[in-house]
């Protein structure tokens, strides 16, 4: 595990209003970089553990080889991850990529990374992709649209589920889940789609059918008035919003694709809800691997 002070608590920087004539926005400097992450190649899906006798549940998990991604920051796709991470880290060390600090007075600090993840990336692969973008001495980010500032991966005490059904990815930069705030909601994103609640199926994923977010909305609108009647609805302070003052954790398999993970994040920050304090568990071990080989866990988690 790493922890970097000034990543504890990652900002996400707000998508950048658009409300300026176009001549003059060309004009200006660049006010963050964009970060594509480009499937190349989807690979092919094999069973996660090959075992005749597996579960039900466990034996429809599966794992991807052969999968190639690249990242395009300015100019061509580059396909391997070091070279990659290097491109990052002389992005962020390019004095024409910073700007005036917003939290250490009189230093420079470098633009906010917006990260692109296309079709078909994983959940594994956008964590892998944070972890070089903290690497390279990014300090803000934002996936996608996600509208929230704020998001720290957890290493948490359960990375899997089931003896295998979710398996958690391995995060470099991330914080212990030794102490988790009373309350805190957990949701599992799984392979399929699938979101859960406290055991109960909030969201289903159906081909060629309107995403049903009714049962997912419903939670999470109770959820936030019952943290209203605690009190934890409170003023953010460097906005003036008022935002559910209580971290929400999503616990994903690390190949369920972001469109499904983003599925979630998208509803609990948006304002009808207001969650914003985003965590993602995350594991200092790689344990996929680990089950692959004829490894099991000592006692079964739920």
């Amino acid at each position: 595990m790493h922890s970097l002070a000034t990543t504890c608590c990652l900002l996400f920087v707000a998508p950048i209003a658009a409300q300026e004539p176009e001549a003059r926005r060309q004009a200006q400097p660049a006010q963050r970089l964009v970060l594509h992450v480009e499937l190349l190649s989807p690979g092919a899906p094999v069973p996660r553990i090959a075992d005749e006798h597996a579960p039900p549940a466990l034996a429809k998990v599966r794992t991807w080889q052969g999968r190639k991604i690249a990242w395009r920051l300015d100019g061509a796709a580059i396909t391997n991850q070091k070279d990659a991470a290097a491109a990052l880290h002389r992005a962020a060390t390019d004095p024409k990529n910073h700007r005036d600090s917003k939290h250490r007075p009189g230093t420079r600090e470098p633009l906010p990374l917006r990260v692109e993840p296309a079709d078909g990336l994983r959940w594994g692969e956008v964590l892998a992709t944070y972890d070089m973008a903290l690497a390279a001495g990014f300090e803000e980010l934002q996936f996608e649209d996600v509208p929230t500032p704020w998001f720290v991966p957890r290493s948490v005490m359960e990375p899997i589920l089931d003896d295998g059904v979710l398996v958690v990815p391995k995060v470099i930069y991330s914080e212990p889940d030794d102490r988790p705030e009373a309350g805190r909601p957990t949701f599992d994103v799984h392979q399929d789609g699938r979101i859960v609640h406290d055991e109960a199926v909030l969201f289903v994923w159906t081909a060629g059918k309107e995403d049903d977010l009714g049962a997912l909305r419903k939670r999470l609108l109770e959820l936030r008035q019952g943290l209203i009647a605690d009190g934890r609805l409170r003023v953010r302070a460097y906005d003036g919003e008022k935002r559910l003052d209580m971290p929400l954790l999503v616990r994903a398999d690390l190949w369920t694709e972001w469109r499904d993970v983003r599925r979630l994040l998208m509803l609990a920050t948006s304002p009808e809800i207001g969650f914003w304090q985003l965590q993602a568990a995350g594991t200092e071990v790689e344990y996929e691997p680990k089950l692959r080989s004829g490894w099991r866990p000592p006692e079964s988690t739920k």
